[in-house]
């Protein structure tokens, strides 16, 4: 199935996608800051901001997952902005070294 359909699909669920080719790795697509998220198989947060490469986007192996992520707080979301943008400020120091 491609990235699309299987978002699809899982979004009803509320589940997360995964690939078979990359066994345990677990994504949550969302409209807020932290993009896409991935998850461990207990459905808890690993780390926000994944995206997708060229391959990840024209693959056919995605399948939805039984993997329901938590709950998103306030507070994470809060968090996760501000290590974004303290991000964007050290790449963008680097950038101008």
């Amino acid at each position: 199935m491609n990235i699309r359909d299987a978002i699809l699909q899982a979004k009803k669920d509320g589940l997360c996608i995964t690939r078979k080719s990359m066994p345990n790795s677990y994504f949550y697509p969302t409209n807020g800051v932290g993009r896409t998220i991935i998850c461990r198989e207990n459905g808890s947060f690993v780390v926000p901001g994944w995206e997708p490469q060229l391959n990840d986007l024209i693959a056919t192996d995605w399948k939805i997952s039984t993997v329901k992520p938590e709950k998103i707080t306030d507070s994470q979301l809060e968090r996760w902005s501000a290590d974004m943008i303290e991000n964007l400020k050290k790449e963008a120091d680097k950038a101008s070294k």
